[in-house]
């Protein structure tokens, strides 16, 4: 298993999919603020259609694609978290509309609260 950027469990070392998530990283770097990033605006920019990406991920980080976007956003508010008190601003600059349903994601992938 190899660790991405954003903590998602890599299945192989496969230097393929190595590049893959690093494509699919380096998109979500640029759109990650976006709140209505979608996983069809993901396909058009990383050049698949949805079930290939859909295929991709699953196997090569084993989550969908919606999780992996939720995951990045969340990993992004990591460092945003500790240099400010609230986490309004910081939900709405990685892409959450809701600061209740960031604190329940971020809750559910670190099992504690944003503050």
């Amino acid at each position: 298993m190899v660790k991405t950027r954003c903590s998602v469990s890599v299945k192989s070392v496969d230097s393929a999919a190595v590049l893959f998530i690093a494509k699919v990283d380096k998109v979500l770097n640029c759109l990650y603020s976006d709140a209505s990033l979608s996983v069809s605006q993901l396909e058009k920019k990383v050049a698949l259609s949805e079930r290939q990406l859909h295929r991709k991920l699953t196997s090569v980080a084993a989550v969908r694609p919606n999780e992996y976007i939720r995951q990045y956003r969340l990993f992004q508010s990591l460092p945003m978290l500790r240099q400010v008190s609230s986490i309004f601003p910081v939900s709405h600059e990685v892409g959450f509309n809701s600061p209740a349903y960031f604190s329940a994601c971020f809750k559910k992938q670190f099992s504690m609260t944003p503050k």
